[in-house]
């Protein structure tokens, strides 16, 4: 899986869907898909406007670090995607 970043300045909306978190003790699981629609800078969501719309899913695992949560492992598979290529290009950070 290949990290991407955005080549222009844009308005992310991120949406968090089916969030499951299971805790034992100091460890967790935590699984979700995420939604993450990208606009142009001041065009938003109006109809017709450029953007890229990507759902992930998330499945982590994370360790507890006193009274915070740390994450242990995050796994990120892309279900499906919508963009035009400006907005998508592979990081330089590379794969996961």
């Amino acid at each position: 899986m290949l990290l991407f970043h955005s080549s222009v300045h844009s308005t992310p909306v991120i949406t968090v869907n089916n969030l499951q978190i299971e805790v034992s003790d100091d460890s967790a699981t935590l699984y979700a898909y995420v939604m993450f629609n990208n606009f142009m800078p001041r065009e938003g969501c109006r109809r017709g406007s450029e953007n890229a719309l990507l759902m992930n899913r998330y499945d982590c695992e994370l360790v507890r670090d006193g009274h915070k949560w740390r994450f242990k492992r995050v796994t990120i598979d892309n279900a499906w995607r919508r963009a035009i290529r400006k907005f998508l290009t592979p990081s330089r950070f590379g794969a996961l």
